[in-house]
């Protein structure tokens, strides 16, 4: 199968009159395959939106390569295999929800003969066919949001590059986004996206590539086996005072709410000494089990 995006050695400098050239992007490498969810992720100014751009062949690379389906980004052929929201949509306040999208489509090309249709469609698949003939100045954020990914999503595009989808949503709207993503990659649409809200991230991506300061620090798997690399345990207690205390100045982590105990623990080792402890404090155990791993504490230890 071959990749709808291909990345080799891609870098990018800025240069300003009067200041110093910024290295926005450093050698980065990365492919995306078919039906592939691929989170972007990293501080403000860490080279996301940069590397997007490039792509989008809005800013030229300096050092290597960028082909979308085997086209240079730009180009009319890789222009017209992708779909995109930019972190900061601006659409024309005047028009109505369906006016937008019936402008976008023309300039997506989608034939005449379907506009209305596939409009219609991805209206309510965003959740905003009532509000069709509303115009966009009356829209929330969170509304415009998902226009904007609606509109992504008109010429069927084999590349979808959504920059910050989940930004200005509240949780429902965080949850139709998130399950748009899934539904696109499983129709075998490649998919590659931004987001600094890391648990969503990590509910709607196959891989998450982590920048720190323009380099590609980290490119994780987030398949089943991810939850499983991590060797430490934790155990949760209640109805033990006193021991959050004692576990401390073992040099455990643990973390109280509400009387209830998350223990980690570096292994299963120390378990049944903690077991007689909390039995001992008049405790019990709730729950004992392998730590489950997540991107927050990766994307954290690349950035201590």
């Amino acid at each position: 199968m071959n990749p709808v995006l291909e990345i080799q050695g891609v870098s990018k400098v800025y240069h300003h009159p009067g200041k110093p050239p910024k290295q926005a992007i450093r050698n980065i490498s990365f492919s995306a395959q078919p039906g592939e969810a691929i989170a972007l992720l990293g501080h403000n100014g860490a080279g996301k939106s940069t590397l997007f751009r490039c792509i989008l062949g809005l800013h030229g690379h300096d050092g290597g390569t960028i082909r979308i389906g085997g086209h240079p980004p730009g180009s009319m052929a890789a222009q017209a295999l992708i779909g995109y929201l930019p972190e900061k949509p601006f659409f024309q306040e005047y028009l109505t929800g369906r006016e937008l999208m019936h402008f976008h489509a023309v300039l997506a090309g989608v034939p005449s003969a379907q506009i209305e249709a596939r409009t219609d469609e991805l209206l309510r698949r965003v959740e905003l066919h009532n509000d069709a003939g509303k115009p966009i100045r009356k829209y929330s954020k969170g509304m415009q949001q998902r226009i904007g990914v609606a509109q992504a999503l008109l010429g069927d595009p084999k590349l979808l590059i959504l920059d910050e989808p989940l930004s200005g949503l509240d949780p429902l709207g965080r949850n139709l986004v998130r399950n748009l993503i899934n539904e696109e990659r499983a129709k075998g649409r490649a998919v590659l996206f931004s987001s600094h809200v890391l648990a969503d991230a990590e509910r709607s991506c196959d891989r998450a590539l982590i920048l720190v300061r323009g380099e590609l620090r980290r490119d994780i798997s987030t398949g089943p086996a991810f939850a499983g690399l991590d060797p430490r345990r934790e155990l949760v207690a209640a109805g033990a005072p006193g021991l959050a205390d004692e576990v401390r100045r073992k040099g455990l982590g643990v973390e109280e709410t509400g009387g209830v105990l998350r223990i980690e623990l570096p292994g299963p080792e120390l378990f049944w000494d903690l077991k007689e402890r909390i039995t001992a404090l008049g405790g019990r155990v709730l729950s004992f089990g392998p730590r489950r791993r997540h991107l927050e504490d990766l994307y954290l230890a690349e950035h201590q």
